[in-house]
């Protein structure tokens, strides 16, 4: 009885560790293998979020926590690099709509960003990089999207911002495997 007892905490335990890294399962689904193993032996997968609708590569060590229509995924804690990816309704047609107002709002940019169109997996979208207002030493890259009549934002964040260009590869791996899921 003792034997069966730890087997099912164990099993709990791993259920439980997989949830708080990857999130509920449920919702989630990731590659058995990874797609992707990067020169410095970091392995992606892709990754689908069922409730957003979106897929994209990742990494099982990330953590994520969820909020309704947001994702807020920590990819690295020293230095600080973030992604998020939320939706909302979206106040325009096109992403291209978008002013300069609209992404200092919503990304929190300090003036003298750059903007352009960009197109990813078919998808036309809008990029904004530059530094955040609130955190001057923060780095930002955010890529808005309307699909459905829905403004689905990514935004990356990096801290400190000196360091920015060594991890600007890991940005553009994850972007441009960024899907909308279907199902």
């Amino acid at each position: 009885m003792r034997k069966k007892g730890w087997v099912i905490f164990c099993f709990i335990f791993l259920v439980a560790l997989r949830a708080q890294a990857f999130g509920d399962p449920a919702d989630k689904t990731a590659q058995e293998k990874p797609v992707l193993v990067t020169d410095d032996n970091v392995a992606f997968y892709v990754c689908q979020e069922k409730k957003i609708g979106v897929q994209f590569y990742c990494s099982r060590d990330w953590k994520v926590q969820e909020k309704e229509n947001q994702l807020f995924i920590t990819i690295s804690s020293k230095p600080a690099f973030t992604l998020t990816i939320s939706v909302a309704e979206a106040p325009v047609s096109s992403p291209q709509q978008l002013t300069d107002a609209d992404l200092i709002k919503m990304g929190h940019y300090a003036d003298g960003f750059d903007t352009g169109p960009v197109l990813i997996n078919g998808e036309q979208a809008f990029e904004a990089d530059g530094f955040s207002k609130e955190h001057p030493e923060t780095m930002l890259s955010g890529y808005y999207f309307i699909h459905k009549a829905k403004l689905y934002t990514v935004l990356f964040s990096f801290a400190p911002k000196k360091q920015w260009p060594a991890y600007r590869a890991s940005v553009d791996r994850i972007i441009k495997s960024f899907k909308f899921s279907e199902e």
